[in-house]
């Protein structure tokens, strides 16, 4: 880059004493619009990559929301093959989880099942998706923002916490904390909870 710096007559700070492109592949500090946009026409479509993301990732986590929720695309996502989840997938299921939370309090949700914010943590558990936003350096800050996200979720809902709470109380000290964590574990905790629940009873009933 420095290279190609040079042969454009561009004003750029040497490599070799302020190590300007090392910083600029670690993106710490965050690139100017003017460096971004002479990267760009070295290599076209970084600058889209570094505002958007991956597939559009930023914008599905931090960008405005559509505000609406389409039950085939809510039934796409939870139909899919584990074999087709990707970063595409992740970013339909990252929006569709935020517009529920922003609607919940709408009453318009009867017709979209629960069950969004699993599917995201789904899809970063996906070792492709996970390979590659740890290559990046970012899987850990993104689900760590989703979490906290959700967390805020079920403040403001409180069917939802009763309902958590209810769920996990009987394995779990701090069932929302642990939902938050990993919730596919959790709901798989509370199946077998049930089971043993079950079991316990039928014993019970037939002495």
């Amino acid at each position: 880059m420095q290279e190609e710096a040079d042969k454009c007559g561009r004003h750029v700070e040497n490599h070799d004493a302020s190590k300007v492109w090392t910083h600029y592949a670690k993106g710490r500090p965050t690139p100017g619009p003017k460096r971004l946009e002479f990267v760009d026409k070295i290599v076209p479509g970084t600058a889209e990559f570094f505002r958007q993301g991956p597939s559009g990732l930023w914008i599905a986590m931090w960008g405005d929301l559509r505000m609406q929720l389409c039950a085939d695309d809510v039934q796409a996502i939870f139909s899919v093959q584990p074999s087709d989840v990707d970063l595409h997938w992740l970013v339909g299921a990252i929006t569709a989880w935020r517009n529920h939370a922003a609607l919940a309090d709408s009453g318009a949700l009867n017709e979209f099942p629960d069950g969004l914010y699993e599917a995201v943590i789904f899809g970063l558990q996906n070792p492709s998706v996970m390979g590659e936003l740890k290559e990046w350096g970012v899987w850990n800050l993104i689900l760590e923002d989703i979490a906290e996200s959700e967390r805020s979720n079920i403040r403001r809902n409180p069917h939802k916490w009763q309902e958590i709470f209810a769920i996990g109380c009987v394995f779990s000290r701090d069932p929302v904390r642990d939902y938050l964590i990993n919730p596919i574990a959790f709901s798989q905790a509370a199946e077998i909870n049930h089971a043993v629940g079950i079991s316990v009873l039928g014993r019970s009933t037939h002495q």
